[in-house]
Order: structure tokens, then sequence, then C-alpha cells
């Protein structure tokens, strides 16, 4: 029955329902306190509720027990980022980027990616958007991501052709519809 829930309390956090993945997540830790995945679940849950400084504790100790799970690190960079924490978060990105699993690797460079933009560093995050998108050139995140990052640097040409990837990638994707249309009449 544990399993279960554990297996539910992922689907409810794929479903972006993370209210009840939070719920089942505590449920899987009154048994099993130190089961990682459950941990990294439960940081994941509140991070998509916003609560970054409560996800910390539980994305520390999930980190704890498996220090080079990329996803993890990423997890937990993203907590760290959203708190104004940069210097802790690229080294959490950067681990990440070492993990043998490519999905770890091209969420690394999307998140620092957001990183560098959110520092103000567009050329850098131009450059790790691209990294991404030579992992996988059809990462939807990767190719908004450094679409915004040329439309920052003012190269609207640039940001036109991404957004329009984009907007192949996923057509209801108002974002993406809406600068490019931006980027077009500009």
């Amino acid at each position: 029955e544990l399993l279960l829930t554990e297996r539910m309390a992922q689907v409810l956090l794929r479903d972006n329902q993370p209210v009840e993945a939070e719920r089942a997540f505590r449920e899987v830790l009154k048994y099993e306190p130190k089961n990682p995945e459950a941990l990294d679940g439960l940081g994941n849950a509140l991070i998509m509720q916003g609560r970054f400084k409560d996800a910390m504790p539980y994305l520390d100790k999930a980190v704890s027990l498996e220090p080079e799970n990329g996803s993890f690190r990423n997890n937990r960079g993203v907590a760290r980022m959203e708190q104004g924490e940069y210097k802790e978060a690229a080294e959490d990105f950067d681990a990440a980027e070492r993990s043998g699993n490519p999905d770890d690797r091209l969420s690394a460079n999307i998140n620092r990616g957001r990183l560098r933009q959110r520092q103000g560093d567009f050329a850098a995050a131009e450059h790790e958007f691209s990294t991404a998108l030579a992992r996988d050139p059809r990462s939807f995140a990767a190719l908004l991501g450094r679409a915004s990052a040329r439309e920052s640097r003012g190269d609207l040409e640039g940001a036109a052709e991404d957004y329009l990837g984009c907007v192949k990638i996923d057509s209801m994707s108002a974002e993406a519809n809406l600068r490019l249309g931006a980027c077009l009449v500009s």
C-alpha cells in the first residue's frame, strides 16, 4: 500500500496537483522518513506551490542521502534560485550537469540559463539555452528560454525565430504566440 501511495504522489505531481501530492508524500514519509524519492517529491510539491523555503529541509535531506542524484540537485537548485541564493543554486546545477542521466544534464542547462537570465547576463543565458538545445533540439523550455534571452539582448530577429519554433512545438502556448507577435511588430 505504501508503494502505491508513493506512485500516486508522483502521478499527482506530474498532473500538476501539488497540494494532493504533498499530502501523499507526507503519508509515505510517516513510514519511510529516509525515502529520498519521497523527500524530493515533497520538496518538489512545495516548490510547485511557491513554498521554496518550506521545501529546503526535504530537498537538503534528499541530496544528503543521494548527493550524486542530478534530479535532486536540480530541484534544490531551483528552490535556492527562487530564494535568491544564486551561488548555491549554480553549485547544484553544476553538480546536476555531472550526472550520468541526460535528462538531468538538460535540466541543469535550462536551469542555469534561467539563473543567468535572473542575474541579467543574457549572453550567458543564451549560451546555456543553446547548450540545452544541442542536447535536445525539441526542448520547448530551452527554446523559450533562448528566445527570451535573445529578446532581452535586443536580438528580435533571433528571438522571433525561436518563438516561432516554440509555436511549432506547442501551437497553444499563449506566451510563445504573444511574444512572437510582439517581436514581429517591434
